[in-house]
């Protein structure tokens, strides 16, 4: 079945948020209506949405492990590392062998810094996959499953061979493409990346997430034009991507472009006003553009937002240069 347009997926989704979930027989429909959506809105990078859509079915229904478990994975790609382990351990005090909860714990502690319990997490998670595929060998999930598992054990060959594998089983199975995709781009084999990142968008046109996968490759090697092409794609599919409005501004701002690197920033400001990268990226696009009061303006916001981080540092230097006099 083809993918729902973004309007119609809105337009569902406001209805659902907005009708409290049965508690008759229905309720499990909703609920399944509901994670469907969640789905969606991540391919989109629509996480905040998704979010939401999780705290509602959690609101109907704390113990679903399915719920805890979308909300966890979430989590990990807003940088909300605790909050993640713990939906995933929540999820696990339900159903103790849920695969993609111990994958999914063993994640978040590697991205919290705990090598040796994220490695120790990873292991038995590996272990439970094993035995999962020992009972159904045909099933994609559990070798997508182990193969998130082994890269926290920096397994790459292994790990890749384990999303072949989905893929070969579900050439449906869209992250699959996209994680063999991913670690090609590190074995510096772009041509590869770039296959699998359109095959990601063959099974799932609405994948946002891999338009701006593939720019980054396409970037990466030089071709500046594809890369808008495909930061471009992903707006469209989600107008409110903070990530592809960013990258965007950033292609136009290396390719000399200072007026549509304002533009695009000033948009991705606009989707997330806390996006300190895309003050401090504006800003130099103000430079460029001999604007300083908003280059300084900008360069303040992003070192207000994130002082420990790289983007306000960064910024920090530019404030300094501009008080010594180093930059007019």
């Amino acid at each position: 079945m083809a993918p729902l347009q973004r309007s119609t997926v809105a337009l569902i989704a406001i209805a659902l948020l907005h009708a409290p979930l049965s508690a008759d027989t229905d309720a499990a429909r909703e609920i399944g209506e509901l994670l469907s959506l969640v789905r969606t809105f991540q391919y989109q990078g629509r996480n905040q949405d998704a979010i939401n859509l999780c705290n509602q079915i959690l609101q109907a229904d704390p113990d679903n492990v399915e719920a805890l478990v979308e909300r966890g994975i979430l989590r990990l790609a807003e940088g909300q590392f605790r909050d993640a382990r713990t939906d995933f351990g929540s999820a696990l005090s339900v159903r103790p062998h849920a695969l993609m909860a111990l994958v999914g714990r063993a994640h978040a502690r590697w991205a919290e810094g705990d090598q040796h319990g994220a490695q120790r997490e990873a292991e038995r998670a590996i272990g439970a996959c094993n035995d999962a595929i020992d009972e159904d060998p045909l099933n994609a999930k559990i070798y997508f499953w182990r193969g998130l598992a082994r890269l926290v054990l920096q397994q790459d060959e292994e790990a890749l061979r384990d999303f072949t594998e989905a893929a070969r089983l579900d050439e449906t199975l869209a992250d699959a493409h996209l994680e063999c995709a991913q670690i090609y781009r590190r074995q510096g084999k772009p041509d590869r990346a770039l296959e699998r990142l359109t095959e990601a968008l063959n099974a799932r046109p609405d994948y946002a997430v891999a338009y701006l996968a593939r720019a980054r490759v396409h970037f990466e090697q030089g071709d500046s034009d594809a890369a808008v092409a495909d930061c471009t794609a992903a707006v469209a599919i989600n107008p409110g991507y903070a990530k592809a409005w960013h990258n965007r501004g950033l292609i136009h701002l290396e390719g000399g472009d200072a007026s549509a690197a304002i533009r695009d920033l000033t948009r991705a400001i606009k989707a997330d006003p806390d996006y300190a990268s895309a003050h401090f990226y504006r800003g130099e696009a103000h430079l460029a553009s001999g604007l300083i009061g908003a280059a300084r303006a900008d360069w303040e916001n992003a070192r207000e937002i994130d002082p420990d981080g790289w983007a306000g540092k960064a910024a920090e230097k530019r404030l300094e240069a501009v008080e010594s006099g180093e930059l007019p």
